[in-house]
């Protein structure tokens, strides 16, 4: 008689064998991924860009002019994306904008749609690879309904997101059938997969550790060091494309100045991880007050016990499931992808200013899921629970976060309701006290977006962006002096010194200091040569300007027309020129800039406001006057 080799792991259980799978299961549980997740994110085909981030990305990126080139697809890889390089996404954006411009409605579908797959790719994954369909639809519909999530999807700027986890999920499940039957075919599709989710976003670098977890569970492969040896060779090029992607990741963000970890020790950073870990695991069972932005933790909070607490209660949780291993290795796979995958994101490397955020939790939370609905399937089936409590239990459970999500997915309406419902779950926040400062001063409310802008420098002096902000309000409203000083403030604490120059260029101006106003537009010009409201503002000084060593007409011509071709129909721009040409004394070029600018207004100005028109007409009744004088 044969004798059966040794289990190299003595008292692990074996792998499940295979289960019978209906097909009809299979297709009402992507059924019920589309149905929830669509009822919970429809909503957002009405909602507005938010002014964090989505301006910038959506609606001011020059490259974004409606048409795909093949210069698209070159500059995509060619150049960094927003302090990131993320080729894949900044052509989803520009073939987004080709298709549907910029309606934020049809970005934000957009979105749905790559989470939706990503969370039916997901479940279909885990059905191949453990076939146990209880479970890994519990995984998938949880992962498309949970409210930590509504941020990937809800905000249009977090296209790398979702699209990172399409090609991640879709990347599983190609593994999945890799492992049951392997062949070229199917490598070189896992290995593209992989590439593009990377590609996408930088911090999927740890997708080739997952494929090594799902090696160890549930596929159960690496029984001895050469398996393990096999299976780490296998997704070598997956390695090298995450190292040469973290590698090119660093130097880019360096280079745009996104890392901030001058401001913060080791210790800091260390401490904050530890609270950020313990904070996703309980908003991941508690998903309440969540907000778009968190607040770096204070000082003596980062001091006090919580923190030590924290990475004592994790060391614990860690050792747990490596004791149970053994007999349930879904828990500590489970708890290994989270913890791993979370490592890029963590804050040992910071970037930007918050504590933590709930993008982060997009793909760590699968973890989490898998060992919560492998752990209560193995509850469930030792105490011989009836078959009705786990999809009883799951649908309440689905039921509860579906609501909470679609909540949650409002407030991504506009702006004022996101930075609103942000002060509400974190109090004191500076960053939603400046989005709210910005919107209500730009709907109106001066008084009042003043107020949230003061309280933004108030609570955090040091943040460039609150004071830059604050101080173009000053500008705006004629407070010039003080908006110098802060306009100087923000630049030593490393404003964009393009916008600082601006700004200070303004106040100048309209204090008469009509060199010193030259002087800063150039300056800002030289650092955002296609800045055209700078390009505006200066061709205007140098046509009207009472210092004749300083006009130059010729010039503001030059500079007017270089804006005008850019922004064909903005009528500030076209009068703009048409005094450039009125100053030099070109009467009839003057008139017909005026009568463009007219023709331009009715899509660029208030009509309820006859101010700008009247004063237009005036205006062009003076150039043909003096044409017909000559």
């Amino acid at each position: 008689m044969t004798r059966r080799p040794a289990d190299p792991c003595p008292g692990r259980n074996e792998p499940p064998p295979p289960r019978a799978i209906r097909t009809g299961q299979v297709w009402a549980v992507l059924g019920l991924i589309l149905a929830l997740g669509g009822g919970i994110y429809f909503q957002v085909h009405a909602h507005a860009f938010v002014d964090y981030d989505d301006i910038g990305y959506f609606v001011n990126d020059p490259r974004l002019d409606g048409r795909l080139t093949g210069d698209d697809l070159v500059s995509a890889f060619a150049e960094p994306y927003f302090a990131n390089w993320s080729p894949m996404t900044s052509l989803s954006i520009r073939v987004g904008d080709a298709l549907h411009g910029a309606d934020p409605g049809a970005h934000l579908l957009t979105n749905v749609m790559l989470h939706l797959l990503a969370s039916m790719g997901l479940f279909l994954a885990l059905v191949k690879m453990t076939r146990q369909i209880g479970p890994s639809a519990f995984v998938g519909l949880v992962f498309a309904v949970h409210p930590l999530h509504v941020e990937s999807v809800a905000w249009a700027s977090e296209r790398k997101d979702v699209l990172a986890a399409a090609f991640w999920m879709t990347g599983l499940l190609a593994y999945a059938f890799y492992t049951a039957k392997r062949s070229r075919p199917l490598y070189a599709t896992v290995i593209v997969l992989g590439g593009l989710a990377m590609l996408s976003k930088p911090t999927a670098v740890s997708f080739p550790i997952t494929l090594l977890l799902l090696d160890f569970w549930p596929s159960n492969t690496l029984v001895n060091g050469r398996a393990l040896r096999q299976r780490i060779a296998e997704k070598v090029p997956l390695i090298l494309m995450a190292g040469l992607l973290a590698g090119a990741t660093f130097w880019v963000q360096d280079d745009a100045g996104a890392r901030q970890t001058e401001w913060l020790s080791f210790f800091d950073r260390g401490m904050n991880a530890g609270l950020s870990y313990a904070t996703y695991i309980a908003d991941t069972f508690w998903p309440v007050d969540l907000a778009v932005f968190y607040p770096y933790p204070n000082p003596e909070r980062l001091g006090s016990l919580w923190p030590l607490g924290a990475w004592g209660a994790l060391a614990v949780l860690s050792a747990l499931c490596l004791y149970g291993a053994p007999q349930r290795p879904y828990l500590l796979m489970g708890w290994a992808w989270f913890g791993v995958t979370l490592v890029p994101m963590i804050g040992f490397i910071q970037v930007g200013t918050q504590g933590h955020a709930d993008r982060y939790m997009y793909v760590p939370m699968i973890g989490l899921l898998i060992a919560v609905a492998w752990g209560l399937s193995s509850v469930f089936a030792a105490l011989r629970a009836p078959r009705w409590l786990g999809p009883l239990l799951a649908a309440g459970v689905l039921l509860a976060l579906s609501i909470a999500s679609y909540r949650q997915a409002g407030h991504w309406r506009n702006t004022l309701q996101l930075f609103s419902h942000a002060l509400e779950a974190t109090g004191a926040n500076p960053v939603a006290h400046r989005g709210l400062g910005v919107t209500y001063w730009l709907e109106g409310e001066t008084a009042l977006g003043e107020e949230h802008l003061r309280m933004a420098v108030q609570l955090d002096p040091r943040w460039p962006d609150a004071r830059l902000a604050l101080a173009l309000a000053l500008n705006q409203s004629g407070r010039f002096e003080e908006a110098e000083q802060h306009f100087l403030q923000a630049r030593e604490d490393g404003a964009d010194p393009g916008r600082v120059h601006a700004g200070l260029g303004v106040g100048a101006q309209q204090m008469g200091q009509d060199t010193r106003a030259a002087t800063e537009y150039q300056a800002a010009l030289a650092l955002r040569p296609d800045e055209w409201e700078i390009v505006n503002n200066l061709a205007w000084l140098l046509a009207t300007t009472g210092d004749i060593g300083l006009r130059d007409s010729a010039r503001a011509v030059v500079l007017a027309q270089s804006a005008v071709s850019a922004v064909p129909g903005n009528v500030d721009f076209l009068e703009t020129l048409a005094t450039a040409y009125a100053a030099l004394g070109h009467y009839p070029e003057a008139q017909e800039s005026q009568q463009r600018a007219l023709s331009a207004l009715p899509g660029n100005t208030d009509p309820a406001d006859p101010s700008t028109k009247t004063r237009l007409q005036g205006q062009l009744r003076i150039y043909e006057n003096r044409g017909s004088d000559e």
